[in-house]
């Protein structure tokens, strides 16, 4: 499978699940991102890493994503025209927890 195909099936899959997650989660969990997505390369399977604003919401948000999970595939299954959907699986993108720690760091480091 050529790397270019998976980048466009990840892109795709990116943009599809954050209008599906906007739409189906509450708005009072705050502002969710779908950071990436990263399929293997079978496009069987896919990792989903999403980004809270609010970072209290997070476990909250993984929880009903897990129950989410086949409404989603089944919603994806219909509006591509793929062989298999991918098998789904939800994370906490952590990178900009750990850009906000250096940067927190990074202050207490300079006023010293």
């Amino acid at each position: 499978m050529s790397s270019r195909r998976v980048e466009k099936v990840s892109e795709l899959l990116r943009q599809q699940l954050s209008e599906q997650i906007r739409l189906n989660l509450p708005e009072e969990l705050g502002i969710i991102t779908v950071t990436a997505v990263d399929v293997n390369d079978d496009l069987k399977e896919a990792n989903v890493y999403i980004s809270c604003l609010n970072e209290a919401s997070q476990k909250p948000v993984l929880n009903i994503l897990f129950k989410k999970t086949q409404k989603f595939q089944q919603m994806l299954g219909k509006n591509l025209s793929m062989k298999f959907t991918p098998k789904l699986h939800f994370k906490i993108d952590k990178g900009l927890q750990k850009v906000n720690r250096i940067e927190e760091l990074l202050d207490e480091i300079e006023k010293q």
